[in-house]
């Protein structure tokens, strides 16, 4: 076994160091670089998404309609592109979503106005997948809205909660494969449905049965007779107990 001298042991230490500093450097460059590539990934997909937005808005506006007209009337009046028009209308209704008075109702007719409209257009055409499409929607719309009936008293705390619930209802009727409805029809509702499926079925027979064999109407009577009697009588307690004090 050699020993090594002062001088190749100082030597020896100094390279590892330096090799040491070199792959330490080396790493955070590559590092740095991935990043760098990855955020320039994203923000070149970001891009290509968004231009992808316009140039559909920018279809929809060579459309003949009525609102097409009334931007068309617009443009010819203000002389700004009525692409920019519905732009500044959009950041309207986003502002007007944050600090506006009755934000909630509007972020509600925002999310019923356009799938109403696109689902009395799926009654009236042959097609079965828009069908598919606007019931999911309005399923997971009412489960939705039947969970913040019960959790209002919370969500009204959330800061700017009007314009979040309308970006979720755009979220959820958004075209295309990332449509927010059918993810969260997939993921949530569906396996809960199809695990209860048998269970739910039957209690709507027996709630069909009971229906149609007139119970219920006997019932709803019998109830609406009690509340008509329990009323009178009250009402009759009520006066005795007034000419009582008025005799006293």
């Amino acid at each position: 076994m050699t020993t090594m001298t002062k001088e190749q042991l100082v030597l020896n230490n100094g390279l590892r160091l330096l090799f040491s500093t070199l792959e330490f450097v080396l790493a955070n460059h590559i590092v740095t670089f991935a990043s760098l590539l990855f955020a320039s990934r994203t923000l070149v997909e970001a891009m290509d998404h968004l231009k992808r937005i316009r140039d559909q808005i920018n279809k929809k506006l060579q459309e003949k309609n009525a609102v097409t007209d009334v931007l068309n009337k617009v443009q010819d009046k203000t002389g700004v592109n009525k692409e920019y028009i519905v732009y500044g209308f959009c950041a309207i209704i986003v502002l007007y979503l944050m600090i506006g008075w009755g934000a909630t109702f509007l972020a509600n007719f925002i999310g019923f106005v356009y799938p109403a409209y696109c689902s009395i257009k799926a009654i009236e055409s042959m097609e079965k997948d828009d069908d598919t499409k606007w019931l999911t929607y309005w399923v997971v719309y009412a489960a939705f809205a039947l969970v913040e009936t019960f959790t209002d008293i919370f969500l009204f705390w959330i800061p700017l909660y009007a314009f979040q619930k309308c970006v979720f209802l755009v979220f959820l009727m958004i075209p295309g494969k990332y449509n927010g409805s059918i993810l969260l029809y997939n993921k949530l509702i569906r396996p809960y449905i199809l695990k209860y499926e048998v269970q739910i079925d039957q209690f709507v027979d027996e709630a069909g049965q009971f229906v149609d064999k007139g119970r219920f109407i006997y019932l709803y009577t019998i109830s609406l007779q009690s509340c008509t009697l329990a009323k009178s009588e009250a009402a009759a307690a009520a006066a005795r107990h007034i000419v009582s004090e008025t005799h006293e």
